[in-house]
């Protein structure tokens, strides 16, 4: 088996890389319309996809390291660079066809002795956005979690604020609720939900509740596929009327080797983003889509990266930071 796996990393990072920079390219190309990026996502990712899965064939049932192998300390730090196609009707005008985005966390998790861990998170996020202009210029994310660790998974809570720079607006909101991750040798599923909620009400969405769900699977040591969607509403403007959020994406991860004795990983995602003002008059009604491809570097401490993710001990929050931007955005 170890053969097998020596040959193949290096050709489906190579693979990866190629995929990567064919979307990028096509989305960074000054004609570059939406339709260009979303028609060349359509054949690169599923391509990938379907080149990953019969590289890895020969193990497709990855079992990671048992929780007792893993460090009570673990830590990931990642940092990427991405690019987004977007699109806006009724009272929606993004300056911009596309925006280039570049960003970070880092994860820090602690598990004492009686299972229950503690994990603290910081996200960021900025766009070369002009200021003005119906889009997210940056926005900044501090979270924790605290859960308890059983046989069959974890349950838990989560909570945190965050800061977004939208248009020539700044928004503060806060999250709180709960999470659960369960799953069997190859899979892991996440739940989230909870209670939202913003400053700025005259355009921010506030009030609101939202969930989500995540599902990762483990091909081979060191490489995982991962789906997820998500969904906020609540009330939006100074008049209370309705406004939700969509989030969809993928990722695909792998550990690369970059430095020794350093967990070290590269990663090629898609992020989706749908939201609307559902106001009932003729103005602040508006709509906007945006599709972002990134690729990025992990940094793993304290334990096989596969494993931490498997024992649920780096998990992330939804896009607090997009939905704090939302409502400015749409009205």
């Amino acid at each position: 088996m170890a053969p097998f796996h020596e040959a193949a990393l290096p050709t489906i990072f190579g693979a990866r890389q190629g995929v990567a920079s064919f979307v990028a390219a096509d989305a960074l190309r000054g004609d570059a319309s939406l339709n260009n990026v979303l028609r060349t996502a359509a054949v690169a990712v599923p391509a990938l996809l379907a080149f990953s899965v019969s590289a890895t064939a020969a193990d497709p049932l990855y079992r990671p390291a048992a929780p007792s192998a893993l460090s009570p300390w673990a830590v990931v730090a990642e940092g990427w660079f991405g690019t987004s196609g977007n699109s806006g009707t009724e009272n929606v005008d993004p300056d911009n066809d596309h925006l280039t985005h570049w960003g970070g966390n880092l994860r820090a998790n602690y598990m004492t002795a009686g299972g229950v861990s503690v994990q603290g998170d910081f996200s960021f996020e900025r766009t070369n956005n002009n200021r003005g202009a119906d889009e997210i210029n940056d926005f900044h994310v501090l979270g924790l979690h605290v859960d308890m660790h059983t046989a069959n998974g974890l349950f838990g809570v989560i909570g945190g604020i965050a800061r977004t720079s939208v248009e020539v607006n700044v928004v503060r909101s806060w999250f709180v609720g709960g999470e659960a991750q369960f799953g069997g040798p190859a899979q892991t599923f996440l739940v989230q939900g909870g209670w939202f909620d913003a400053d700025f009400e005259e355009e921010s969405i506030h009030r609101a509740w939202f969930v989500r769900g995540l599902a990762r699977h483990y091909f081979m040591p060191g490489t995982s596929i991962q789906a997820e969607f998500s969904y906020l509403n609540g009330k939006q403007d100074s008049d209370d009327q309705t406004g939700r959020a969509l989030n969809w994406g993928a990722r695909l991860d792998h550990q690369i080797g970059l430095i020794p004795g350093v967990n070290t990983g590269a990663f090629f995602a898609y992020r989706g983003r749908d939201f609307r003002s559902l106001n009932d008059g003729p103005t602040d009604n508006g709509k906007f889509v945006e599709h972002t491809f990134m690729g990025g570097i992990r940094i793993t401490l304290g334990g096989d990266a596969g494993g931490l993710d498997r024992a649920g001990r780096l998990i992330d929050l939804p896009d607090i930071g997009g939905w704090t931007g939302a409502g400015p955005i749409v009205d």
